[in-house]
């Protein structure tokens, strides 16, 4: 993509499918994610890309 100034840059998106995830604790490293966080896939927020948003339609088999 370029941008009106003559950058360049590519946009990468990386999605993991994995299982249910119980116990332990969810916590950002401050150096590669400055937050995280788990949603209800009832309560996924209304900004989330399309993209990602059609990744997690296709890949739940309930909700």
């Amino acid at each position: 993509m370029k941008l009106t100034n003559g950058d360049e840059f590519y946009p990468i998106t990386i999605a993991y499918l994995c299982k249910d995830i119980t116990g332990g604790l969810l916590k950002a490293d401050g150096v590669e994610s400055l937050h995280v966080q788990f949603f209800n896939l009832n309560e996924l927020p209304q900004n989330i890309s399309p993209f990602i948003k059609k990744l997690i339609e296709q890949n739940v088999v309930s909700v």
